[in-house]
């Protein structure tokens, strides 16, 4: 009888974007960068808070 051990890593990416806020992006700006309560744009950033995302903070100047 053989026997076999072997991993097995299943990746998933979204790509999304709102049609109002095409430049937000929820990996980078959180939560905090959500303008008028766009109720897609809080769609995207709990899709990234349940899927483990950690916010990083902004540097640079804009």
């Amino acid at each position: 009888m053989f026997q076999f051990s072997y991993k097995l890593k299943v990746a998933e990416r979204v790509k999304a974007k709102c049609e109002r806020h095409p430049r937000y992006n929820p990996e980078r700006e959180g939560r905090g960068g959500i303008k008028g309560g766009c109720s897609i744009c809080f769609s995207l950033s709990s899709t990234c808070i349940r899927r483990g995302y950690r916010w990083k903070p902004l540097t640079g100047s804009f």
